[in-house]
Formats: C-alpha cells, structure tokens, sequence
C-alpha cells in the first residue's frame, strides 16, 4: 500500500511504497519546455539509503542516542550507533549497534525483560512383549510440560566490549 515500508537494515536503507513512476527523458523539440511526467495509477517501490554504510540495527524500543537524537520504536539506527532504549517496562537500557546486531551493556544483561512460556509435548512410547501363544501391545501415552526463558524484547549479544 502507498507509503508502506520495507526495512532493510543490512544496507542502512528502506524500500519505500511511493506513487507515479518518473518517466525518462525524451529529446525535446527546439523551444519546448522541459516537464517531469509522473504516472499517478502506478505505484513503485524507491529505494531510500537513510545511512551511508552498511550493518545497521532495527531498535526494538524507542530510543535516544548520544547525539541526543529520538528514535522511534522499529527505527533503523547506523552502525556504531550507541544510546539509551526503553524496555517494556518503562526502563531504560544501555545499547549499541554493532555490525548489525543490537547489543546489550554487560550492565544490563540482568534487568533484560524474559518471560516463561510453557512447552507442551506428547510421548508416546510403545512396549511389545511377545510369548508363544499371544501377543500383547502396551502403549502408554503421557504428557510432559517444561518451560523455557526467553528473551522478549531483543537478542543479547555479550562480547567483550570491543565493536
């Protein structure tokens, strides 16, 4: 749709929804003005460099960084880039983006927002005891339920502090 977003923070760039599709240039009769023709039913995808480079992070909260800049939440942010950002919780984290992943201060890593979720499996293991004369199956069947921690809000990448 029209003004829709594709991020690409690999290449520190978007491709963007716009409207028209800019026609190339023609010869021009002798004396005739110059004009720039869009097609307005067309819709096309631009390519937007937002930062030269490549590598940059996709913030997962809203964030401000040391230039004293604000990014929104979902904003593409250039490589090398550090700063502050909200958690969930109203918290705020320090971060940088290096190489194209969001880090994490070793200050940090234990006020990270986790949550557990349950992970339900099914077993069914199967048992055959065979005699002479019969034959008898048993199967029993049970559930088990274990839980994993993970990380909601980002990944966390501990390093050792060189970008």
């Amino acid at each position: 749709s029209l003004g829709a977003k594709i991020l690409l923070p690999e290449k520190c760039s978007i491709l963007e929804c716009r409207e028209g599709i800019p026609d190339g240039s023609s010869p021009l009769i002798p004396g005739a003005a110059s004009h720039k023709i869009q097609h307005p039913e067309e819709l096309t995808f631009e390519f937007v460099t937002l930062f030269d480079g490549a590598e940059c992070c996709v913030l997962t909260g809203d964030g401000l960084g040391e230039d004293g800049i604000r990014y929104h939440n979902g904003s593409i942010i250039p490589e090398g880039w550090k700063g502050i950002m909200e958690k969930e919780n109203g918290a705020w984290i320090n971060v940088t983006c290096c190489h194209g992943i969001l880090c994490v201060a070793l200050s940090d890593v234990a006020s990270v927002h986790t949550s557990t979720k349950p992970i339900t499996s099914n077993t069914t293991p199967a048992t055959t005891t065979t005699t002479p004369t019969t034959t008898t199956t048993t199967t029993t069947t049970s559930t088990t339920t274990t839980s994993t921690t993970t990380t909601t809000l980002f990944d966390i990448i501990i390093n050792d502090g060189q970008c």
